[in-house]
């Protein structure tokens, strides 16, 4: 094939430097290919190799660009003995495949390992697949979107998420099917997309992801109902896009809630509350987790029931003088926008009424009349 063993990884400083020897991964039974090596991404003559039949692969297959996986964080040492940092090199090795082959690329930091660093490259998008137990909670998918908003504001993000994945493994071992939560869909795409990010996850025709394997991820199936409600949040998603992803950031923003038991911190049994700041325009978050007895997003159990609907909720935010308000929710009227009697109270205390919480609702107060 022309690929060199000196382009190779190996699992110690002085492991036999030797083709056996190598480090590798080894795929489950009935793979065309028992293992895959980890290879030395930093070293130019590698990379000349790789680039080259990614090239060629063009010529013959007229994809879009290049969506590059990786291992995360591992161990290995190069054929000199020298310790490799894969998550250092990420950038280097992207901006050098998309010099090089001036496609669309994109690297998957798995379990956000190395994330931060992809903010200033060629990536067109930072993508990190979510993974337990390094993100195992509602409030650390917002806290690995912070992250990446902070290095810089203007990288979209693209999380993978695989929902009910526990649950999943063991019915596709037990050859058994079974329908997905919807109120666990729902909630988890309301924090992703609250956060600032997209969700990978809808697949061809009514499929939706529950394994990393996509081609086979038959597991779990969507109702009508299911996929109306998803389309929902889409649209939303699309709507609202430069609210909710573009240049919004943290706000220092105290939100208090009657008539419900409220969380800044997305603990279950509570209404999560997310403040935002776009311009001068805070953007209030409220994510229905009253329903929920776990933080964790990924709902293996698949037992989270449709959180109660809450009517008339008074909310008190302080911030500085104010214009107007308004609210909007993928649970009520596909996502339209509704304009909000907002009323002062006291020195930078303002007061809504929030007719409905189902899901999620979001409400944008203004210093400006919009």
């Amino acid at each position: 094939s022309g690929v060199q063993l000196q382009w190779a990884t190996w699992p110690s400083a002085t492991t036999e430097r030797s083709a056996a020897n190598v480090k590798s991964f080894l795929l489950p039974a009935g793979w065309s290919t028992p293992g895959l090596v980890y290879m030395n991404q930093s070293d130019p003559r590698w990379q000349s190799y790789l680039f080259a039949q990614m090239n060629r692969l063009f010529t013959k297959l007229p994809f879009d660009g290049w969506h590059i996986d990786s291992f995360g964080e591992a161990e290995a040492w190069d054929y000199n003995g020298k310790k490799i940092d894969f998550v250092a090199s990420f950038p280097d090795f992207v901006n050098a495949a998309h010099q090089t082959l001036q496609r669309p690329v994109v690297l998957n930091t798995v379990s956000g390992a190395g994330q931060e660093g992809m903010v200033g490259t060629a990536a067109e998008f930072v993508y990190s697949e979510l993974w337990m137990p390094d993100h195992p909670t509602y409030r650390s998918i917002l806290q690995s979107a912070d992250s990446i908003h902070r290095a810089n504001p203007d990288k979209a993000i693209v999380f993978a998420a695989y929902m009910q994945n526990g649950a999943a493994e063991k019915l596709t071992l037990e050859g058994k099917r079974a329908a997905f939560n919807l109120p666990g869909l729902l909630i988890a795409d309301a924090a992703i997309f609250a956060s600032g990010a997209s969700h990978i996850e809808l697949g061809d025709g009514d499929r939706m992801l529950s394994r990393p394997y996509f081609p086979d991820d038959l597991v779990f199936t969507l109702t009508p109902q299911d996929r109306d409600s998803l389309r929902d949040y889409y649209d939303f998603l699309v709507a609202y896009e430069n609210i909710l992803r573009d240049k919004a950031g943290p706000a220092d923003t105290p939100i208090v809630i009657d008539q419900a038991p409220a969380s800044a911190n997305a603990d279950p049994g509570t209404v999560w509350t997310i403040a935002r700041k776009k311009d001068a325009d805070i953007i209030l978050h409220l994510i229905n987790l009253t329903s929920v007895k776990d933080p964790s997003w990924r709902n293996d159990d698949g037992n989270i029931a449709m959180p109660p609907i809450r009517h008339q909720l008074r909310i008190c935010v302080t911030t500085s003088e104010l214009a107007s308000a308004g609210w909007a929710s993928p649970d009520v009227d596909h996502g339209a926008w509704h304009a909000l009697p907002l009323h002062k109270i006291g020195t930078n205390t303002w007061e809504i009424v929030l007719p409905e919480l189902r899901v999620w609702s979001m409400v944008i107060l203004s210093p400006n009349n919009h």
